[in-house]
C-alpha cells in the first residue's frame, strides 16, 4: 500500500513538472513573460478548477485585489461599482444612512451622524460601534467594506446592529440620498455677547468639490459681520481633495509654502499661499480622526504662526493617492507621494501634535470584566475615561495598576456600586453613562480653544 501511494505521488509530481510553462527556463521572468504567465495561469485555472462559476473576469479581479493587498493600506483596486461608491463618498453625496465611520482598535465606530439623515432619525450616536450589517458580522472587515454593505439603492432597506457601551441596538433604515455639507457655521453658546459677535466657529468636515466656494462664502459673511476671531473645527475631518484643502489654506495662511509633496524619486512639488496676512486670530480643533489633507492644513496654520492647535494628535496619514481609470471598468487608487508640512516636518505615521492637548475618550465597549493586574488595550480606554471624569491621574498605558484600581473604587463609591476595584459590566455601563452625560453638556476642546483664542498674546 505504501509503495502504491508513493508511485501515485511521484506520478502526480512528474505530471505537474511536465506541465507546459511559457517561461520555464528562466529563473526570473521578463515583463512580457509575466504577462504571458498571468494569462496562462488564468486560463489553466478557469479550465481545470473545480470551483463553480469561474470566468476570467472573476479571476482577473481576484488577482488585482491580491496584488493591492501587498501595497500600503490606502492603495485600492476598484471595480466600476466600487469606484462609483468611492467617488460618492469623496464628493459627499451618496445613498446610505448618513453616518461617518472609522476603524478603531475595538472595531468600526460611528464618528459622526449627519443632520437630516436616516441615522439621525433613528437615534444613532457618535461612538456607537457597528457589529453587523444585514446579519453579516463586520469584526474582520475594514471600514471601506463596511461602508459598501451600508450603501445601496435608494429606497432599499438595511438592518444594522450597533453596540453602545454594553447595550445592543438593532436598527432598520430606508436608504436615501444624503448630501453632506462640508462647511458649516455652528453658533457659539454661553459666550460674552461682545466676544460672541466677533467670533465665528466653522466646522470643516471634508474637502469636496464645493468646499472652496462654501468656505469662501462663509468668510465673506464673517467679514460683513465684523468677525475678528475664528475657531476652525477640523475634528473628524478625514481629508478629501488636495486642491480644496490648498484653496482653504490660501484663504487663511500667510505667504509661503502650505505643503510639500515628494514622490519615490525624491522630486518635490510645492503648494503655497500668497496671502499678505492671516485674516483672523485663529484656533484650530483637531483630534485623532483628523487625517490626510486636514493634517497639512492644520500643520500649515501652526507652522506659519497663524493659529494655535487644540485637541489631540492627528491621525498621521501623510501620503497622497492618485486615481487612474483602466478602460471603463476599473480604477486604481495608488499611493504615489508623501507630503510634509510647511516647515518640512514629517506627518505620515506621526501626525500633527497640538499646542494644547485636550483628550476626549471613547465609550467603553469591552466584552469582558477588567481585573486588577490585567494588561490589555481595554485598560488604556478605561484609564482615559477615568481621567476625563476626574478619577485617575496616573500613566496612560495598558496596565491595570494600583492607581487605576483606586480610581475605579472611587467611582464605584460615588456611583453607589459595590466597591471592590474590579471594572465589571455594571461599572462599565455606569462609567459610559457618566461619560455620555458629561459629553452632552460640555466640549472641553472647544472651551480650551475659545480660552486660548481670547487670551493669547
Amino acid at each position: 500500500m505504501e509503495r502504491s501511494l508513493r508511485k501515485v505521488l511521484t506520478a502526480l509530481l512528474v505530471t505537474a513538472l511536465l506541465l507546459p510553462h511559457p517561461a520555464a527556463a528562466q529563473s526570473r521572468l521578463e515583463a512580457e513573460d509575466y504577462a504571458a504567465t498571468f494569462q496562462y495561469v488564468m486560463e489553466f485555472v478557469e479550465q481545470n478548477s473545480l470551483t463553480p462559476d469561474l470566468d476570467q473576469q472573476k479571476l482577473f479581479e481576484a488577482a488585482m485585489e491580491g496584488m493591492f493587498q501587498i501595497l500600503d493600506p490606502y492603495s485600492e483596486f476598484f471595480t466600476r461599482e466600487e469606484a462609483e461608491q468611492f467617488d460618492n463618498i469623496v464628493s459627499r453625496k451618496y445613498v446610505g444612512i448618513g453616518v461617518e465611520m472609522r476603524e478603531t482598535p475595538l472595531g468600526i465606530a460611528v464618528t459622526k451622524v449627519f443632520r437630516g439623515s436616516p441615522a439621525e432619525d433613528q437615534g444613532v450616536m457618535a461612538g456607537d460601534m457597528v457589529l453587523s450589517v444585514d446579519g453579516k458580522q463586520v469584526a474582520d472587515l475594514g471600514v471601506g467594506d463596511v461602508a459598501a454593505l451600508v450603501l445601496g439603492e435608494e429606497g432599499t432597506r438595511v438592518g444594522i446592529v450597533f453596540q453602545r457601551g454594553l447595550e445592543l441596538l438593532e436598527k432598520s433604515f430606508s436608504r436615501r440620498l444624503v448630501s453632506i455639507p462640508t462647511v458649516e457655521e455652528i453658533p457659539l453658546a454661553g459666550m460674552d455677547p461682545v466676544r460672541a459677535q466677533k467670533t465665528m466657529r466653522i466646522v470643516l468636515s471634508g474637502f469636496a468639490e464645493d468646499t472652496e466656494e462654501e468656505f469662501k462664502t462663509l468668510l465673506e459673511t464673517a467679514g460683513t459681520r465684523g468677525v475678528t476671531h475664528l475657531v476652525l473645527d477640523l475634528r473628524d475631518n478625514s481629508g478629501g481633495y488636495v486642491d480644496a484643502a490648498v484653496a482653504i489654506g490660501q484663504m487663511l495662511v500667510p505667504a509661503g509654502p502650505l505643503v510639500y509633496f515628494e514622490n519615490k524619486e525624491g522630486r518635490r512639488k510645492v503648494y503655497g499661499s500668497t496671502l499678505e496676512r492671516a485674516p483672523f486670530r485663529m484656533t484650530v480643533l483637531v483630534n485623532g480622526h483628523s487625517a490626510s489633507a486636514t493634517e497639512f492644513l492644520a500643520a500649515a496654520i501652526q507652522d506659519a504662526g497663524a493659529g494655535v492647535l487644540v485637541g489631540e494628535t492627528t491621525y498621521g496619514k501623510g501620503v497622497a493617492q492618485y486615481l487612474f481609470g483602466i478602460e471603463e471598468e476599473y480604477k486604481l487608487k495608488l499611493t504615489m507621494e508623501e507630503f510634509f508640512s510647511r516647515n518640512g516636518n514629517k506627518i505620515n505615521g506621526v501626525g500633527v501634535v497640538p499646542d494644547h492637548v485636550v483628550e476626549v475618550p471613547d465609550l467603553l465597549s469591552s466584552d469582558r470584566r477588567l481585573y486588577p493586574g490585567d494588561v490589555r488595550p481595554e485598560v488604556l480606554e478605561l484609564k482615559k475615561v477615568l481621567a476625563y471624569l476626574g478619577y485617575f491621574q496616573g500613566a496612560r498605558d495598558n496596565s491595570y495598576d494600583t492607581l487605576a484600581v483606586e480610581g475605579v473604587m472611587a467611582f464605584q463609591r460615588d456611583a453607589g456600586l459595590h466597591v471592590y476595584g474590579t471594572c465589571d459590566f455594571t461599572t462599565q455601563k455606569r462609567l459610559n453613562q457618566a461619560l455620555a452625560d458629561r459629553l452632552s453638556k460640555e466640549d472641553k476642546p472647544l472651551e480650551k480653544a475659545l480660552e486660548v483664542l481670547w487670551n493669547r498674546p
